[in-house]
């Protein structure tokens, strides 16, 4: 059952179920999009496409934030220094093992040292990021970025939000990329289509 050209624009928005999926009605079709994963997905989208024009959103603090990192987190972020560059961290030597943090990829959630904690849990546990090639580390950083950034389960969204996640989805698959594919390496799938044929029968009518 293919989704063509237009498809998440064409959906009714109906609602949240459990404030982690977004409810819409489609043409014979109830539809369930996990926010997170579709969330996740665009702004991964976008993060890439920025970065391959050279122009990956930053945001420096007014007062640098700091964090002390164990030595193997240390010796990481010295080693994808310039992937994080790339992707907008500025990290300086504080001292000893810590680390200031001058500047950070817009649109990350929570306060720097926080932020900048998940992540470098998240990196060290991936085999790209921790032992890959430079372009290899960039994506796993960005892959990591959007997926804290984004929309999680648990949020509120408001319909006008809703309806921009599922719109942002068409470009997706306008631009050649399967929206259906999971946002990040986790695997879980973005939707769940249910014909109402199908819901009929298991309703037994």
């Amino acid at each position: 059952m293919a989704a063509g050209h237009g498809y998440f624009a064409r959906l009714r928005y109906l609602g949240q179920l459990d404030r982690t999926y977004l409810v819409c009605e489609g043409d014979g079709e109830l539809v369930l999009v996990d926010q997170h994963v579709a969330h996740e997905r665009i702004m991964l989208d976008r993060l890439r496409a920025r970065l391959a024009a050279g122009d990956a959103p930053t945001q420096r603090l007014l007062f640098p934030a700091t964090i002390e990192l164990t030595e193997s987190e240390r010796a990481w972020i010295e080693r994808a220094d310039a992937s994080l560059r790339r992707v907008g961290f500025d990290l300086e030597p504080f001292g000893g093992r810590a680390v200031a943090v001058k500047a950070m990829p817009a649109g990350l959630r929570g306060d720097p040292a926080t932020a900048l904690r998940g992540l470098l849990a998240t990196w060290l546990g991936d085999d790209d990021a921790a032992t890959g090639a430079p372009v290899a580390v960039a994506d796993a950083i960005l892959s990591s970025i959007a997926c804290h950034a984004a929309h999680r389960a648990g949020d509120l969204l408001e319909p006008s939000e809703a309806g921009a996640v599922l719109r942002a989805l068409d470009p997706l698959a306008a631009a050649g990329t399967d929206p259906h594919a999971a946002g990040r390496a986790h695997g879980r799938p973005l939707l769940l289509r249910l014909a109402v044929h199908e819901i009929g029968r298991q309703l037994g009518r």
